[in-house]
């Protein structure tokens, strides 16, 4: 790879966010900024676009705090909601990039992706011109190196309370979370 990355950390948070709602805790109540993280993901931004690891519920004000204008690919670390539930907002993407997103995941996330977002694959749904559907495209990985714009990922086999889940090693740098 030639240039460089940067990783841009969108939320490093807990499942439910920080702060929780209804809690009371003193870090919840806290006004420190640190205290206020949304969900996990991050961006990897390379000299041929922008890769996204995972889609937390907030990911639309995640990217628009950073001013992230695309989202060339996206890899998924799991299919728990926390990670998976902002899919929908990678709609405007294509419109941007004239190609379908695609998205890295084991077949185990593609399958749960294609039941909770069920919407996305219809292919009625998508006849329809009026439709504003999501446009992706899976790529299936398994734990073997494969490259995403230029980028070699290697795949990180992590367990999360008995649950398999990926982590992933781009360069020098590791991105491992739920463990």
């Amino acid at each position: 790879m030639s240039g460089t990355r940067t990783f841009i950390f969108l939320g490093t948070g807990t499942s439910v966010g920080v702060p929780m709602v209804g809690c009371r805790c003193e870090v919840c109540q806290s006004p420190d900024p640190r205290n206020q993280r949304w969900r996990c993901s991050v961006l990897i931004s390379t000299p041929q676009g922008n890769i996204l690891v995972d889609t937390p519920p907030e990911l639309r004000l995640q990217l628009l705090r950073e001013k992230v204008d695309v989202v060339h690919a996206v890899l998924f670390t799991h299919y728990h909601a926390d990670h998976l539930f902002g899919l929908d907002d990678l709609r405007p993407f294509p419109k941007y990039t004239n190609a379908p997103v695609p998205i890295y995941c084991t077949p185990e996330v593609e399958n749960h992706i294609r039941k909770v977002f069920a919407y996305a694959f219809d292919d009625e749904a998508h006849r329809n011109p009026h439709g504003y559907l999501p446009q992706l495209v899976f790529q299936r990985i398994g734990l073997e190196p494969f490259s995403v714009l230029g980028e070699m990922v290697l795949p990180i086999q992590l367990w999360h309370a008995g649950f398999s889940v990926l982590g992933f090693r781009i360069g020098d740098v590791a991105y491992c979370t739920d463990v």
